[in-house]
């Protein structure tokens, strides 16, 4: 099944994936798969090279997770995640490695930032309550505004009123 870029996101974000790293995570899993989730690639005989799931994992490079079903999106963000631990960076990935990431951050990055900044809707009753609440602050303000005006000035004077 191929999944959206902001799909992928929120995929990688779930398994632990923050800031630039979630990013760069989506480009990879964008870069590596096109977004299928049941991408399985063979590179030659045996052993020289395994990839699965979303992230493309090369089982054979990393074998601990040959054993994993690297098909399901949140297994393989989890392992991607735990690799990128391992490795200290993304090193694991041979996109990564070959820089053919780049290609897809600007549009990785766009999308795993949109979800955080899509208002949400409040409801009636909070808003009526922060409507309240600011107009005691308001009513507050102004009496202590009245009480500043009319209170002694440090040297013994009081304020004045400036106009112009």
């Amino acid at each position: 099944m191929k999944v959206e870029t902001a799909t992928i996101a929120n995929i990688a974000r779930s398994a632990g994936f923050t800031f630039h790293d979630l990013h760069v995570a989506t480009a990879l899993a964008v870069c590596a798969s096109g977004g299928l989730t049941e991408y399985h690639h063979r590179c030659g005989p045996p052993g020289t090279g395994d990839l699965r799931g979303l992230w493309a994992i090369d089982v054979d490079r990393v074998p601990g997770y040959a054993h994993r079903d690297l098909h399901d999106p949140d297994t393989a963000a989890r392992a991607a995640r735990e690799l990128t631990a391992v490795y200290d960076g993304f090193g694991w990935s041979a996109p990564f490695r070959a820089g053919a990431h780049f290609a897809h951050l600007e549009h990785a990055r766009a999308e795993s930032s949109r979800d955080l900044f899509t208002p949400t809707a409040a409801q009636p009753d909070t808003l009526a309550y922060r409507h309240g609440e600011i107009m005691s602050n308001l009513t507050t303000c102004a009496d202590l505004r009245r009480r500043i005006t009319g209170a002694p000035r440090p040297g013994g004077h009081a304020w004045q009123r400036i106009t112009r």
